[in-house]
């Protein structure tokens, strides 16, 4: 993204006339702008990439309106029209406008610390106080990045209706050829996780849990035994959970065992729903990223049960493992290895 802003800002820069396009294009479409062209965002100063991201950012619609006039002018010359028409196409794809909007986002933050350590007279120990701030601050970005990725996607979603270009998802996959792709009609769509509200721990402190279980619900209404009581056996299972709320289960697992089915057979369908719905590909990721790993150019020819046994001690590192338990199993899987303990001492 930052290569494409950069190459769009040198197509207007190193030219007068393309130039003088794009100033007539600002000047009718936002006189008051404090940017009057594009600023090249350098490769090594971060001030002038931030400043080049956001001069970038004001002045879209009139980039785009200038690009686009350039591609449909037959007076501008053949190279300029076809710089032009890649450009827009490249400027006007929701990708690279998401791209944009986040990194501008997340750069903003750097811009005063980065001023600070331009300075001839810098303080050390003030700059490191700064750089922890910063470091602070991106840690709570992330700790409530939906909240701010919801944010800078709106912005992103007004800035590419200025040219008509809708939000669309990347392919995950390759192309299907067996059959057809899944319809997704949300590109966002997070009612899955949002579902995990019906868990007693999480309805205890989410105000918004019944709406979130209700959309959930919504999907599976066929498959509820009774979905006309439904509302009703979400009242009595916040009721019964506020009033045990220290015994409330956290997990599915637990939440399913504890839910009597006679009393809340819908909630109890739901939960069985969620058990078994996949939530992620994470793990099955993991496991060929671990593979990659594993099985190197140099350890090519060990057998299935070793590569699989390699396998599970890297991708469960988590699980400790008594070695002396080990040592024993393998004593008893291969006593013929301990027969010579004491052949030094022998009386043969």
């Amino acid at each position: 993204m930052i290569d494409h802003v950069r190459i769009v800002s040198d197509f207007f820069n190193n030219s007068p006339k393309r130039l003088e396009d794009l100033s007539t294009k600002i000047v009718e479409l936002y006189p008051t702008s404090s940017f009057q062209k594009t600023i090249n965002v350098c490769r090594t100063r971060w001030i002038e990439r931030i400043d080049g991201l956001e001069a970038f950012i004001e002045l879209y619609p009139a980039i785009i309106a200038s690009l686009t006039c350039i591609k449909e002018d037959e007076t501008w010359n053949y190279k300029s029209r076809g710089d032009a028409s890649a450009y827009v196409t490249i400027c006007c794809s929701f990708k690279f406008i998401i791209t944009l909007i986040i990194v501008r986002k997340l750069l903003g933050y750097t811009r005063s610390l980065t001023k600070t350590l331009q300075k001839v007279d810098q303080d050390f120990s003030k700059a490191r106080d700064d750089v922890e701030i910063l470091k602070n601050t991106l840690l709570s970005i992330w700790s409530s990045i939906e909240t701010s990725h919801s944010e800078w996607y709106k912005e992103a979603v007004t800035i590419a209706a200025t040219n008509y270009t809708l939000p669309s998802k990347l392919r995950t996959c390759g192309q299907q050829t067996q059959r057809d792709n899944h319809q997704v009609d949300d590109i966002k769509n997070l009612t899955l996780l949002d579902s995990f509200a019906i868990i007693p721990s999480n309805l205890i402190s989410d105000k918004k849990w019944r709406k979130k279980v209700k959309e959930f619900a919504h999907t599976y209404n066929n498959d509820l035994p009774e979905p006309i009581y439904f509302y009703a056996e979400l009242d009595m299972w916040e009721v019964y959970w506020k009033n045990h709320s220290e015994t409330a289960p956290k997990t599915i697992s637990d939440s399913l065992q504890k839910c009597d089915g006679n009393t809340f057979p819908n909630i109890s369908t739901i939960l069985r729903i969620l058990f078994t719905v996949p939530v992620t590909t994470c793990t099955c990721e993991r496991s060929l990223s671990a593979l990659k790993r594993i099985k190197t150019s140099l350890r090519n020819s060990m057998t299935d049960n070793r590569l699989n046994g390699i396998s599970m001690l890297h991708i469960h590192r988590n699980v400790e493992i008594d070695l002396n338990i080990v040592v024993d199993e393998f004593a008893t899987a291969f006593p013929r290895r301990i027969e010579f303990k004491k052949i030094l001492n022998s009386d043969g």
